[in-house]
């Protein structure tokens, strides 16, 4: 073997001087150096400095080395001729050397030699520095390991757990070093890289973290070298696996869409919505959605619910955080991302005065006229008015509510619009035109949505309305400035007119559950209630007395006189708008209790009252009915509001055996509900509340299901449910092994039932309860393995480490060679064939005595092993017990 020498010196400067030339690398009996890459080091003797100073090296494998290069100087700096070099160095800071090396080639060292070596430093005075003498051993000749190669999971396997165990063959090594593995492994992706593993002495290896499912990984084994000097490896070929869906998946991320987030002014019923979360394992996935003012709501508004919206509504002005979280059967849970809201982002400042009104019953309609006369004609003839749609009289039952005093005035709607800015759009109308020159008003609009009120755009480029400006009583009072509303102050406290039925709705849910009247509602309440003094007119027979009429504007409110419970301005100012829609015909067919038209139709809502352009006096009975028409809104028409009284929904919630639940989440309310420690619950809901009920208390079910209740118009008790505690059930994973590799194809008998262990040891063992079951595993080569599994939440998987079966030392005595085997040696998975005169089983057992194969034979059989060695092949029959040996290479 040729090497190449290298010497290394190190000029010193300064600080330093030595008394000799002092040796530095390699140190005194320095052992296992390889033997072509040794570098000579010494350091220069600064007492002979002053002249040229050259070396001379002795080197040798004698004690007393011989001269074997002369005149070395750390002034050359090159090459000295066609073997040596010299590579000049010094002192950096008085600190770190760069050493001055001579490079020697064609300079053959030899295995596991020891060699000496020394140096003299001299000048051209004739001064003289000798090192010591040092020694080093080289390496001895060595052998790499075999290459490993690798066994299970064999490349290309799908359907691989996700923890398998890796294995491979043994590495040979004939210089009987000791040899580890290195274990090196990778996702199979663009971009990743090896890393290590494990490193260990055996031939397998189990991956303790859960790989990923549905994903793919490559490994490779490295053989290392054990002897000291070596530094040597060998690596085997890689392979890949692919791990199937071995692990109970959380159902996938999802998004949150509706309400967006940080969205303002969503009114207390909220729609929720998110897109769909899916479960890798089809597993049915449902939601549970919390929504509170905490940055991470708590508070369960709705649970186990399958769909992916939910209905919800509140009662609170404050910022509501929330979130859904999407959960499996086997209490996987994967969480959205957490959004804002705001129902309303500013709260009402003041509240409308109301009038109580108790419920009771009275007749709605009249049955004694379809028409009435309300004028003269030019010819002198009654001119009269269809008063069919108050036909026929009816019997109506209402339960108590309350209704405002007045009418809404202008100031106070312009306190709702300007609250909700950021949500206002100002838009054409649609039908409402200037009476002479045709142009369109403008109108503010919910988000672009649903229309609010009539208002005049102070914004607008004249010429787009011919030019006319402001006109008191034709344009709304209500100015739309370009940032924000104002009022003409000679109509603050008039009612608002030109209201569409959505910009009531809104305007009264801002406030906290209010609405405008049920057309049953508003006439019971002109009439007097149950004070009703049986007026033509609200609060009187003289219409003048109580009706603003015959008017260009319309009046202050509370101007004219109140009816019998203290109301203002049922009859005259403004027309005022109903919850129903109107019927002409609605009265032959009213329910009796409560009744309401919701049935669509383009006569609009209904309004109640007539207004201030009017004169006469039919057109302000209590009695008549109007509506709105196609264009949903009039400009002669406001509203007044109605709250329903408020009314007690409770119940109980139990178990299955009867026993109360405490600290049950009753669900679908406003607010939280909570059994208490006897298990009931209570909670106080404004009439007209319609809604879906449910339970929700971890670890049970709820039998029950779900409680409706729709308009709510009186205290709603025994709204109980009953709760069944939840059985849980697990997966079971029983892992079997022979105490290395795990044992594929194994047949496993579980609580009575019939399993096969996969390529990974393994059997899943589905849908079990907290227990404990017997199992039965037999395999050919093993001992037969009973005993009980305990099966525990926190204990989900077992091992069983099957024994195998030997051959007995008097079994291996008693038998003679009388067969046949060829060829012998054989090959790894190559055939080899047993001729046998008779009948018999064979079995072939390693040197260990372990049952590696077993068949049945007549005459002959062909067989192939898997693994290198020595084995026994024994064919026992009825008569005889025979065996030979043989060689897998």
């Amino acid at each position: 073997m040729k090497e190449k020498l290298i010497f290394i010196f190190f000029t010193l400067y300064s600080i330093f001087s030595f008394s000799q030339v002092t040796l530095n690398s390699p140190t005194d009996n320095a052992n296992f150096l390889v033997v072509d890459q040794i570098y000579l080091e010494w350091i220069e003797d600064t007492n002979i400095l002053g002249g040229n100073v050259s070396y001379d090296l002795y080197f040798g494998t004698n004690s007393n080395p011989i001269l074997y290069y002369s005149d070395l100087t750390p002034s050359t700096n090159g090459e000295i001729d066609t073997d040596t070099y010299i590579l000049q160095g010094g002192i950096i800071d008085g600190v770190n050397t760069i050493p001055t090396s001579i490079f020697f080639k064609q300079i053959t060292l030899n295995y596991k030699t020891t060699y000496y070596w020394k140096v003299v430093a001299k000048n051209t005075n004739g001064v003289l520095s000798i090192s010591d003498t040092f020694s080093f051993t080289t390496i001895r000749e060595n052998t790499l390991p075999t290459t490993p190669h690798l066994l299970s999971p064999v490349n290309g396997l799908t359907d691989v757990n996700a923890k398998p165990t890796l294995s491979w063959s043994e590495s040979i090594d004939a210089d009987n070093d000791p040899i580890t593995y290195r274990v090196f492994f990778k996702e199979d992706h663009p971009g990743s890289n090896f890393s290590l593993l494990t490193e260990t002495t055996e031939t397998s290896y189990t991956i303790s973290t859960t790989l990923k499912d549905y994903t793919s990984y490559i490994w490779y084994i490295q053989a290392i070298d054990g002897y000291e000097g070596a530094n040597a490896s060998v690596s085997s070929n890689t392979a890949s696996f692919t791990v199937e869906n071995y692990q109970n998946d959380a159902p996938t991320a999802f998004s949150l869409s509706t309400p967006q987030d940080n969205a303002t002014n969503r009114g207390f019923q909220v729609n929720f919505s998110w897109s769909v979360s899916t479960d890798a394992d089809d597993e049915p996935i449902l939601y549970d959605v919390y929504a509170d003012a905490n940055s991470n709501p708590q508070t369960l508004i709705a649970s186990n619910i399958s769909k992916t919206t939910f209905l919800h509504t509140f009662n609170t002005y404050d910022e509501i955080y929330w979130k859904v979280v999407a959960k499996d059967n086997f209490g996987h849970e994967t969480t959205s991302n957490i959004w804002s809201f705001t129902c309303w982002k500013n709260r009402p400042i003041d509240q409308p005065e109301m009038i109580n009104v108790e419920g009771g019953t009275f007749t709605m309609g009249q049955s004694e006229h379809s028409q009435i006369q309300i004028g003269v004609l030019i010819n002198g003839d009654p001119l009269y008015m269809d008063i069919s749609n108050e036909n026929p009289a009816h019997p109506i039952t209402l339960s108590d509510y309350k209704i405002g005093t007045y009418e809404v005035t202008n100031t106070q709607y312009v306190a709702f619009l300007n609250s909700i800015l950021d949500d206002i759009v100002i838009e054409p109308t649609d039908f409402r035109v200037h009476r002479n020159k045709a142009f369109s008003y403008r109108r503010a609009s919910y988000k672009g949505k649903q229309a609010l009120c009539q208002i005049f755009d102070a914004t607008r480029d004249l010429s787009t309305r011919a030019n006319i400006d402001y006109e008191p009583n034709f344009d709304s009072p209500i100015i739309w400035n370009g940032t924000s509303f104002e009022l003409d102050a000679n109509y603050a406290n008039h009612p608002i007119r030109w209201m569409y039925y959505t910009g009531t709705k809104l305007y009264g849910e801002w406030l906290g559950n209010y609405r405008v009247p049920t057309e049953a509602e508003w006439e019971y309440a002109a009439l007097g209630g149950n004070k009703s003094l049986s007026y033509a007119y609200s609060g009187s027979n003289n219409v003048d007395d109580v009706a603003v009429k015959s008017s260009a504007s319309t009046a202050s409110v509370g101007t004219k006189l109140p009816n019998e419970l203290g109301i203002y301005d049922m009859s005259g100012n403004v027309s005022e708008i109903c919850e129903d829609y109107y019927n002409p015909n609605y009265y032959a067919n009213s329910p009796t209790i409560n009744p309401i038209n919701t049935v669509y139709n383009n006569f609009g809502h209904v309004t109640r009252g007539r207004d201030f352009r009017l004169d006469a006096p039919p057109y302000f009975r209590n009695k008549t009915r109007f509506r709105l028409s196609g264009e949903q809104y009039m400009n002669s028409t406001g509203f007044r509001l109605v709250k329903s009284a408020d009314y007690t929904v409770s119940g109980i919630v139990t178990d299955t055996q009867g026993n109360p639940l405490a600290n049950v989440s009753v669900l679908g309310f406003p607010t939280s509900v909570l059994t208490d420690v006897n298990g009931n619950y209570s909670t106080s809901l404004t009439g007209g509340w319609s809604g879906k009920v449910s339970t929700y208390l971890n670890g049970y079910t709820n039998n029950t299901g779900i409680i409706e209740l729709n308009n709510l118009t009186e205290n709603s008790i025994y709204n109980d449910f009953v709760l069944e505690q939840e059985i849980t059930m697990f997966d079971f994973t029983i892992l079997v092994t022979n105490g290395i590799n795990p044992l594929n194809g194994v047949s496993v008998n579980f609580n009575g039932l019939d399993y096969i262990t996969n390529t990974n040891g393994e059997i899943q063992i589905n849908n079990f309860t907290i227990g404990t079951y017997n199992y039965v595993i037999k395999e050919v080569g093993f001992y037969e393995a009973t005993g009980s599994a305990i099966l525990t939440e926190d204990n989900l998987i077992k091992t069983i480490v099957l024994q195998e079966q030997s051959l007995s030392i008097d079994d291996l005595e008693l038998a003679r060679n009388k067969f046949i085997v060829y060829p012998n040696p054989s090959k790894i998975n190559e055939d080899f064939f047993i001729k046998y005169e008779g009948k018999g089983e064979v079995n072939i057992y390693n040197i260990s005595g372990q049952l590696v194969y077993e068949n049945n034979i007549k005459n002959s059989l062909k067989v192939s092993l898997k693994n290198k060695g020595v084995f026994f092949i024994v064919i026992k029959s009825e008569s005889s017990v025979l065996s030979t040996k043989i060689i897998i290479r």
